[in-house]
């Protein structure tokens, strides 16, 4: 994808743009079988989910301008009875915009980790505007809602879009000033639609925090080769028990022996911004990195993340 620096920005008087140049969108569909077992509910509770808490994440920071010329796309993960959203920086066919970019891929592709999922159904059409007070208007065909799904995955599908619009045009310099950005959802160019028949799209919608996964790798990404030291990165929320890595080696797809372990926040803590960083060195192979939290008197692992990676 080339740089986006100096890209030109587009203004649309008021929080609302129903002048919105629309982009063909083609590409195929994504089917049912990308979906775990064909997933169109939330996962049912388990017995013992009333013992296993899972911090609520705060603070879903936007995308840092230009860290990643690559573009920000987030997807839906099953994580014990919860649905979480967890985002991958991806090289994306450039379509003219950030946003229409990112949307886009969303729509029609399929997250390069196979933990991740995806409800949405390609769009015909796509557009996307920005008004000075950071309000993204993203105009999608209705095509984009094929699939069936229950209130629990419309409601997050939509805070997907919401997290890729704002974070594509975060890390883009789109955003202005210091007001929060939030998007407003039309579909065939017209307001109030009822997602799915379930989620009414009336008003801009801001970032739920709540959404964002607890804890989640970003560094290694899932299926990439990297030399040695690996540089991992990712965010993590404050658990009672802390939060905590460990890398295993992989032998023909068996996760095997583990090679390093640490701990990312001490309990009860949160690094600088909700991130951590951290170094491995590793001989030449293939590895899965886990990150997870703990609650208080347990060792238990919720909310675990992992990523397979080779070591050149």
């Amino acid at each position: 994808m080339p740089s986006l620096k100096g890209r030109a920005r587009i203004v649309i008087a008021g929080t609302v743009a129903t002048g919105t140049v629309l982009l063909a969108a083609v590409g195929c569909s994504i089917s049912d079988s990308t979906l775990p077992g064909g997933q169109s509910s939330m996962p049912t509770k388990s017995s013992a989910s009333g013992s296993v808490a899972v911090p609520t994440a705060t603070d879903a920071k936007l995308e840092d301008l230009g860290v990643n010329q690559l573009s920000p796309v987030y997807w839906l993960g099953e994580n014990g009875d919860n649905v979480f959203l967890y985002r991958e920086f991806l090289p994306v066919a450039d379509q003219g915009d950030p946003v229409v970019t990112s949307v886009k891929h969303m729509l029609e592709a399929e997250p390069a980790d196979p933990d991740y999922f995806n409800v949405w159904s390609s769009a015909k059409r796509i557009g996307a505007t920005i008004s000075a007070e950071n309000v993204i208007t993203v105009d999608i065909s209705s095509d984009a809602f094929d699939k069936s799904v229950d209130k629990g995955l419309a409601e997050r599908s939509i805070q997907q879009l919401v997290y890729t619009a704002t974070a594509a045009a975060a890390n883009s310099g789109l955003l202005t000033g210091k007001q929060k950005p939030a998007v407003s959802i039309v579909v065939d160019g017209r307001q109030g639609y009822d997602a799915w028949g379930l989620v009414k799209l009336d008003r801009p919608l801001a970032r739920t925090d709540s959404m964002r996964a607890p804890v989640w790798l970003v560094d290694p990404s899932e299926a990439s080769s990297y030399g040695s030291p690996i540089k991992a990165f990712g965010v993590t929320s404050k658990f009672s028990g802390g939060s905590f890595y460990s890398v295993a080696t992989v032998n023909n797809g068996t996760v095997g022996a583990q090679v390093a372990d640490g701990v990312l926040a001490e309990p009860d803590q949160l690094p600088n911004d909700g991130e951590f960083r951290f170094e491995v060195t590793l001989k030449p192979g293939t590895y899965q990195l886990s990150v997870w939290g703990q609650n208080k008197d347990s060792d238990i692992h919720i909310a675990t993340d992992t990523k397979t990676f080779t070591v050149r």
